[in-house]
């Protein structure tokens, strides 16, 4: 797992003591926690676990930037439901990546890949456990600032559909280093 020091010399100007909530559209599913569990539902649950380690393995070998804490929402029909309060990753990755649409040439499939992944915090201040956040920027999307400590992504989903997720940190310096991060990865990653 990258430390926050490697992580400050991967990107300097972004605080690697930044925080904030995550949240979610009203509507949305539910989580699986609250539904009933049957034996093949957590088996999947069991593999999906399996294959989301995999992930943060391979995520922890590519360049990241990591950052405290942070809380996140998100909404699809204007109203904001809070997904919670962990550390949040800026993944960056070159090498073959598709636009959701499909790549259709090799330059597409060989340009650079910024994730944005936020995990739910186990107890406070400590490591991520559950994935709350886990989205791919182009170049179409939006970085604003709603205020000085609450910072909008908008972005297209690989199901073609769009999310909005609103980042609220700790400290305005955290909110306005993270959107200038963003905005310069934002300029190397392709288009959908």
């Amino acid at each position: 797992e990258a430390s926050s020091t490697s992580a400050a010399a991967a990107h300097p100007s972004v605080a690697p003591s930044a925080a904030f909530t995550t949240a979610k559209a009203q509507g949305d599913k539910p989580d699986a926690e609250t539904q009933p569990s049957d034996p093949k539902k957590e088996q999947a649950k069991q593999q999906e676990d399996e294959a989301e380690a995999q992930d943060q393995q391979q995520q922890d070998n590519a360049k990241t930037d990591e950052q405290q804490p942070q809380k996140q929402q998100v909404t699809t029909d204007g109203t904001w439901k809070e997904l919670g309060i962990g550390p949040l990753r800026v993944l960056q990755k070159t090498g073959s990546l598709s636009s959701p649409v499909s790549a259709t040439n090799d330059d597409d499939r060989n340009q650079k890949g910024v994730r944005l992944v936020q995990r739910r915090e186990s107890t406070p201040n400590g490591g991520g456990t559950k994935v709350i956040v886990n989205f791919r920027l182009w170049k179409e999307s939006n970085v604003q600032s709603i205020s000085d400590k609450h910072i909008t992504v908008t972005t297209i989903m690989e199901d073609t559909s769009t999310a909005t997720y609103l980042f609220k940190f700790k400290e305005a310096k955290e909110a306005c280093d993270f959107r200038s991060t963003l905005e310069i990865l934002m300029l190397e990653c392709q288009s959908v």
